[in-house]
């Protein structure tokens, strides 16, 4: 289960939703059910627009937490 940390960097950065989807390109109502959960497992190009968007990497978008993947 893939789940983005979208909300955390988006506020972090102080973006609304609404601008986050627009250069992003992905529906606004799609994000906001991302943010909250509803849905996971996101394909690959949202990511890539979301990542773009918001001027990050996969690797800090996508929330490692729920992979239980420990750092060495």
């Amino acid at each position: 289960m893939v789940v983005l940390n979208t909300k955390e960097i988006r506020k972090s950065k102080g973006l609304s939703i609404s601008k986050v989807s627009y250069k992003s390109k992905v529906a606004r109502s799609y994000l906001t059910e991302l943010e909250s959960g509803k849905y996971v497992n996101p394909g690959l190009q949202v990511v890539c627009r979301l990542c773009k968007s918001l001027k990050t990497t996969p690797n800090d978008l996508i929330n490692k937490d729920l992979w239980n993947w420990e750092e060495n």
